[in-house]
């Protein structure tokens, strides 16, 4: 179900209309905040004229997401041949890559060369974290578009749809879920997200046990395949803080500050949160 972003919904249906859409589009913008959903719910617009999410595949879109925590080479040239292929039940193929930041330079490559050659029935649809994930020049020849945070209000409506919930619970779910769709559904629906919310709760309240929580899951988190259990577990602690920002601000500053150097190999990850989190 596609929640917000209503403005960006009417100017692209009014490009399709004016047969102004462009070849290429980056949509950034924070995980679960709708990005890939909105992708689908355009390329089902072109194909059946309707702009929300597909029921079934559709035949003129294609969507590629990372195998393995990649996206290759192979992958790209597969989805070449699908594009420069002739739409028979729409006027454009569609290309969807999600989790672009997991191309490989090779596959970056690839998609670079379809940007600059598109055919004429060709769309791509990359969909990222960040602006600076992608290979300057394949970030130069697409036109990008930024998806913010929905509103509390529209998250609310959602889980009124999908939970027979009271309406206090509901209202507690989607301050936790800071804007993002995705995030209210996993908190609703995904018993990992149930878990972790209860553990950053937990590690809110009792600092003795913080150590060893993050020691355990350091462990848990080497031992598991696909999901990053560092990044669901800090983005229930920011949660949980953000329900009191005036008394945390300095935390969750120092928290946002240094999640962003986690990235980093050489960085020790269970240190930086440790440093972040040592005023709590």
């Amino acid at each position: 179900m596609l929640i917000g972003h209503k403005d960006k919904e009417k100017i692209f249906k009014e490009l399709f209309r004016k047969d102004s859409l462009s070849h290429g589009y980056l949509f950034f913008g924070e995980e679960q905040i709708g990005k890939k959903t909105f992708a689908l719910a355009l390329a089902n617009f072109i194909e059946k004229g309707e702009f929300n999410e597909p029921l079934e595949v559709l035949s003129e879109s294609r969507l590629v997401a990372p195998v393995e925590g990649s996206i290759g080479i192979d992958e790209m040239r597969d989805a070449k041949r699908f594009l420069f292929q002739k739409p028979a039940l729409s006027s454009k193929r569609i290309l969807i890559v999600d989790d672009s930041h997991k191309l490989t330079t090779d596959a970056q490559s690839a998609i670079l060369k379809l940007t600059e050659e598109p055919p004429p029935s060709g769309l791509v649809i990359l969909i990222s974290p960040t602006l600076d994930s992608l290979l300057p020049t394949l970030g130069s020849r697409l036109q990008r578009v930024y998806f913010p945070r929905v509103s509390t209000k529209e998250i609310e409506g959602l889980l009124k749809e999908k939970t027979d919930l009271g309406m206090g619970e509901v209202s507690r779910i989607a301050g936790l879920a800071l804007g993002r769709p995705g995030r209210a559904i996993s908190l609703l629906e995904d018993p990992l997200f149930k878990r972790f919310e209860k553990m950053a709760k937990a590690f809110v309240k009792n600092r003795s046990g913080r150590g060893e929580t993050l020691r355990s899951l350091m462990k848990e988190n080497d031992e598991t395949e696909g999901l990053d259990l560092i990044d669901v577990f800090v983005s229930h602690i920011m949660a949980e803080l953000a329900t009191e920002p005036l008394r945390y601000k300095e935390t969750l500053r120092a928290l946002c500050d240094r999640y962003s150097k986690m990235s980093d190999f050489s960085t020790n990850r269970r240190l930086q949160l440790e440093t972040a989190l040592w005023n709590l």
